[in-house]
């Protein structure tokens, strides 16, 4: 990696090179235990970016000091600020006596954006010598035994990318009002079928069909000392530049993706985003991102039926869900909301609109 900066056309998915050659099951890092039973030792990159949210940070660096450290693993910290300013420095300082005596790596990147500033923390773990590079956003904290389930995930699979599930971690408060509570609790249902769904498609043996981002990643590094992976930088504003990530690993280089279901984080929720205008346009933004990505690999005549067809679908559902609210409230409404949003962003991301995902910005 030359370079933190990446231009777009280098992240071009035809002109990505596909490996097509064998994956063995197991790790090709785990392949050079020296004794039988022995498990390979791992140098792990537990990394953050983060962009003015010092509180929030500060929850996750809190967490990071309660995480079980596997026998096989050893792991350093890395955060990474998208601020010149390096307002967080003196908070990622101040960890390093909790983490001790892990190493703990700041950084600062001052190229805007959220893919440059992932970049520059996955250039930061190659320099520090890891085999496993893992993500979790700064607006999140980890579980216990979180590290723990990653490896033994990549353990068991070999896969070069694997994901966990995040749940929702909501502050209530008694001047709460009547909505928001319906969203909150709208909100952690939706986070639980998501991760319900994950799970049964594990258990199908479709794990690698399970999208994996980077709230909750692990990445085998050969992906870029091999593969010179890297994250578009032209989709600083819109977001989804880890989702075009996963569709290269899996698709286009043929390398196999898993799911860790008990490698759980819990994303803080802060009460702007239990509003309806935030759950509609955040439906629309991410609607948006993905009609996007399916007009990159196809042209629009293939594209047009079949989102008709996932337009009446998803009207349909719209329409029943409504019938559900006098039963269902919180869970329904927020579907309602979300669908309305995906609608919104398919018809209007058909006909060129592009995502702001990352124009507003939210937490603390």
């Amino acid at each position: 990696m030359n370079s933190t900066h990446f231009e777009a056309s280098d992240f071009d998915l035809q002109k990505t090179r596909p490996y097509l050659g064998p994956v063995p099951r197991i790790g090709t890092l785990a392949l050079n235990t020296q004794q039988p039973g022995i498990a390979k030792q791992y140098r792990a990159a537990v990394c953050c970016t983060t962009h003015k949210r010092p509180k929030m940070l500060a929850r996750l660096l809190s967490s990071w000091e309660n995480l079980e450290i596997p026998e096989n693993v050893d792991p350093f910290f890395i955060v990474v600020e998208n601020d010149a300013q390096e307002l967080c420095r003196k908070i990622v300082e101040n960890a390093e006596r909790q983490l001790s005596p892990y190493d703990v790596i700041y950084a600062s990147e001052a190229m805007p954006g959220i893919p440059a500033v992932r970049n520059k923390a996955i250039e930061t773990a190659i320099s520090g010598g890891a085999d496993l590079i893992l993500f979790v956003d700064d607006d999140e904290t980890v579980s216990t035994q979180w590290l723990t389930e990653m490896v033994r995930t990549y353990d068991e699979t070999g896969a070069f990318l694997i994901g966990g599930p995040v749940f929702g971690s909501f502050a209530e408060d008694k001047s709460d009002t009547f909505l928001l509570r319906l969203i909150r609790k709208g909100l952690d249902a939706r986070y639980r079928r998501i991760a319900e769904k994950a799970e049964r498609k594990l258990k199908s043996n479709q794990g690698h069909t399970i999208t994996v981002v980077t709230c909750n990643w692990l990445a085998d590094a050969r992906l870029f000392t091999e593969f010179d992976m890297s994250f578009d930088v032209s989709l600083s504003e819109t977001g989804g530049s880890d989702a075009k990530f996963y569709r290269t690993v899996s698709k286009y280089h043929n390398l196999p993706t898993s799911w860790s279901p008990q490698a759980v984080v819990y994303e803080t929720v802060p009460p702007e985003r239990l509003t309806p205008k935030y759950q509609y346009y955040r439906g629309m933004e991410q609607s948006r991102n993905s009609m996007h990505q399916k007009l990159e690999e196809y042209p629009k005549v293939v594209v047009f039926p079949m989102i008709l067809g996932n337009i009446a679908i998803r009207a349909f559902t719209l329409t029943a869900l409504v019938l559900t609210i006098p039963f269902n409230a919180g869970p329904a409404l927020v579907r309602i909301l979300r669908s309305a949003g995906w609608l919104a962003g398919r018809i209007s991301g058909f006909f060129g609109a592009r995502s702001k995902l990352y124009e507003n910005f939210n937490g603390s």
